[in-house]
């Protein structure tokens, strides 16, 4: 049986309230720095190889995919918040690469919250910047603070995991994301250069498919991917069956942010360069991702526009699907030629 309230207590404390949402709050800044460890990490978990995040590309250096650009702002927004829920909504600008040994900074503020269907939402706004304070990237996130309906009371209590970070050991526990023995020395890093045409072109038509991404949420392949991410002592709805339950969740769920990656791995295929630097999208969370799950990404170009430096704008739109024929992931994503 799923739960019949929502959690108010878990194991790091009280929840933030819809009500504790305040619009306009800043919610800090912080430095990053990503590795080429970090990358390999993160290309071998989401099985999301390219030759310009692990060997070398146009930029100079490898870049990091996407999906890195997410952790970051999640920090400083569970720094003010302790919201669990679910990822909902993910939008950004890629402005120009993420690169290796280069200082970032990024800043978020909320922006938002609203209620739909009986569910309580919120959204932040986060800028990166690199150590020139040039823009890195622009994003948007939404979270669903509870899957179950806000006409159950919040009153539950249990010592399930946590997304708070609010004080400094919270912050210190959420930092393990990478594998302390990941062999950082054993890369091709930087060690060549691979040239990929991209399959997108200034005469490629309206109609034209994007490259199909699929991957098989195997349970064992489910839980070790989440386990990469999610290092805690408490259990969480992306690990532990009953934690999930509690949360209004049949079973554990996947990140709603891997499964997005698939449109982004169809979209870096299509566009290469004209994604890292220029890619925009707006990725939509369905319905929640299981282990048993076969997921399937596939696009197509629905539109183009020509831009005032020369370039063309491809736009598309992309649905990631399971074997059911069910939508998880509804998205428009577009890159430059």
């Amino acid at each position: 049986m799923t739960g019949a309230v929502r959690i108010l207590r878990d194991a790091a404390g009280t929840r933030t309230t819809f009500e504790e949402l305040e619009i306009g709050k800043h919610l800090g800044s912080t430095e990053f720095v990503v590795t080429q460890a970090q990358i390999d990490q993160t290309c071998d978990r989401l099985e999301d190889h390219h030759p310009y995040y692990e060997v070398g590309s146009p930029f100079g250096s490898t870049v990091a995919p996407v999906w890195m650009t997410y952790l970051v702002p999640r920090m400083l927004f569970s720094q003010t918040y302790s919201v669990r829920g679910l990822f909902y909504k993910w939008g950004f600008e890629l402005l120009a690469p993420v690169r290796p040994r280069v200082r970032h900074v990024v800043s978020a503020t909320l922006t938002e919250k609203w209620v739909k269907n009986e569910r309580e939402f919120v959204a932040y706004e986060a800028v990166c910047r690199d150590e020139a304070g040039a823009l890195v990237y622009r994003s948007r996130r939404a979270h669903v603070l509870d899957y179950i309906p806000r006409t159950a009371p919040k009153v539950g209590e249990g010592g399930i995991g946590t997304s708070d970070a609010r004080t400094p050991e919270a912050r210190a526990a959420r930092e393990a994301n990478w594998d302390p023995d990941w062999p950082a020395d054993d890369s091709a890093g930087e060690t060549g250069l691979i040239e990929v045409m991209p399959l997108a072109r200034r005469d490629t038509p309206v109609g034209a498919a994007l490259p199909p991404v699929s991957t098989y949420l195997s349970r064992k392949r489910f839980l070790l991917r989440q386990q990469m991410y999610f290092r805690s002592q408490n259990p969480t709805l992306h690990v532990d069956p009953n934690a999930a339950r509690q949360e209004g969740l049949p079973a554990p769920v996947a990140s709603a942010p891997d499964v997005m990656a698939l449109a982004c791995q169809s979209a870096m295929q299509f566009f290469g360069a004209g994604w890292i630097q220029g890619g925009q999208a707006e990725l939509t969370s369905v319905r929640p991702s299981y282990a048993g799950d076969y997921l399937h990404a596939r696009g197509r170009v629905t539109d183009r526009q020509e831009q005032a430096d020369g370039s063309v704008r491809l736009l598309c739109e992309v649905a990631v699907v399971d074997q059911h024929g069910q939508t998880k992931v509804a998205c428009r994503v577009s890159g430059t030629v």
